[in-house]
């Protein structure tokens, strides 16, 4: 019974003793993959300070190349000239609206009365509407550059025969801009030609007021139809209630020292009606002829505050900006693709190396079959060197 309990307890601390030497072990290797991640870390950061300076003649390469080919393209590419102008809407339709608000008539739709032609709002709309667009693209412009002289359309410069690809075109070298605080316009114009950007400019300025004058006088000449259309009633109803007045007072000579209530009251009534239609009648005939003087005026819409400017130097292209642009790009790419090949090529060795270390745990594992295989392998190999 003693020895039994011996044994037991032999058997205790034996255990004990080995959960011990575990936990030491397991606390030494923790200790010992510490300072692992460590130095890994700084491994590969000098590894890719390594893969590049292994790579710089790739990485140069590269670069030097994609830097020769972008100062090759800039190059190549033609310069452009913007011409700029500032227009000052002179607001032409204010006085047409005030004939309508003086006559009542404010809410008439005449053809979308509230549609003012010399408002800065609707000044971007008509410069850019198919009837300016296709005026400017037809347009033949005589200009020189240099010592050379062009006599060209704007199709023609865009080498296009298909109108609505023009136009597209046509809007993209153009841009206009309303300042909605002090309704200025700002118009540019950009082509390969200082002198063609600056005539596009005027061209546009010029069709946007001859668009805008025509609108107006078509506007006055409506309005002049309609008050002289309300004209020829209103001086009918005008000589009926003078007629009306008068047969009053030839039936009733004595109203002037009559004391009769009723035929006071009818008197005042027919005199009243007959200042009213007076009034009503001259107002209409004041703003009739204001309205043909309107139809007649030839003032301009658009005021040029800034003609459109000659342009000196280019706008584009950003030849320094291009080639910076494509030679960082190029480096850039150059060094992401040296390092994707490092690790790509790290991931492969370390695949390598499980498979020999799967292999070597295979034969530990199955000694009688690995030999098999390699005696197997072995006579094979000699019958081909035999052979």
């Amino acid at each position: 019974m003693g020895n039994k309990l011996r044994l037991r307890g032999s058997t205790t601390q034996l255990g004990q003793t080995q959960t011990d030497q575990t936990q030491i072990n397991q606390t030494q290797s923790d200790q010992a993959e510490r300072p692992l991640v460590s130095s890994e870390l700084n491994f590969d950061f000098f590894q890719t300070l390594r893969t590049i300076f292994r790579s710089r003649q790739l990485i140069l390469l590269t670069t030097v190349v994609a830097a020769v080919l972008a100062v090759g393209v800039s190059l190549l590419l033609p310069n452009k000239y913007t011409s700029h102008a500032t227009i000052l809407p002179t607001g032409g339709g204010a006085n047409l609206s005030a004939l309508k608000g003086i006559t009542g008539l404010a809410s008439l739709d005449l053809g979308n009365a509230s549609f003012d032609e010399g408002s800065s709002h609707m000044f971007p709309s008509i410069l850019y509407s198919a009837r300016v667009v296709d005026h400017c693209l037809h347009h033949n412009y005589e200009f020189t550059n240099g010592e050379k002289s062009f006599s060209m359309t704007l199709m023609q410069y865009l080498n296009l025969d298909n109108l609505d690809y023009a136009r597209a075109d046509l809007r993209k070298l153009t841009n206009v801009t309303s300042d909605r605080e002090t309704g200025l316009i700002t118009l540019s114009a950009e082509t390969k030609y200082p002198e063609l950007s600056q005539m596009v400019a005027q061209v546009m300025i010029d069709e946007l007021d001859r668009i805008s004058r025509e609108i107006r006088t078509n506007k006055a000449e409506e309005f002049q139809d309609f008050l002289e259309g309300r004209l020829h009633p209103s001086l009918n109803s005008l000589i009926e209630a003078e007629d009306a007045l008068r047969e009053f007072q030839m039936r009733n000579r004595d109203w002037a020292i009559s004391t009769q209530p009723e035929l006071k009251t009818e008197l005042a009534r027919l005199q009243r009606e007959v200042e009213i239609k007076s009034r009503l009648h001259l107002i209409l005939l004041q703003q009739f002829e204001m309205a043909r003087t309107e139809a007649l005026k030839d003032l301009p819409i658009a005021q040029t505050l800034d003609p459109p400017s000659y342009p000196y130097l280019k706008t584009s292209p950003r030849r320094t900006v291009i080639v910076i642009t494509s030679t960082i790009t190029a480096l850039l790419l150059a060094l992401s693709w040296a390092l994707l090949r490092e690790r790509i090529g790290a991931s492969m060795v370390g695949e390598n190396k499980s498979f020999v270390e799967l292999a070597d745990d295979m034969s530990r594992a199955f000694p009688v079959i690995t030999e098999k295989l390699k005696s197997r392998l072995s006579s094979n190999v000699l019958e081909k060197i035999k052979s």
